[in-house]
């Protein structure tokens, strides 16, 4: 437990220190992205939010490919 904390807050202090911001500011941006599943006649697909500019930011300070816009579809079964 302790070393699974410790390695939390190394991740957390290299975060703020690749970004300059806070890790409050850095989870906030990100916890505004969200993932959302959409049923139709021709099937369903999970499709994230739009990337925000700060978030793009976030992502190529911390060196983290952007998601995927469409995390999956299934075509409808007839």
């Amino acid at each position: 437990h302790i070393l699974l904390c410790w390695l939390a807050l190394l991740l957390i202090r290299v975060a703020e220190t690749e970004t300059g911001r806070t890790w409050t500011a850095i989870r906030t941006e990100i916890d505004r992205l969200h993932l959302g599943v959409f049923t139709g006649p021709a099937g369903t697909f999970t499709q994230r939010t739009e990337l925000s500019q700060p978030q793009k930011a976030l992502l190529t300070k911390l060196r983290i490919t952007e998601p995927p816009r469409i995390f999956d579809a299934t075509p409808a079964t007839t």
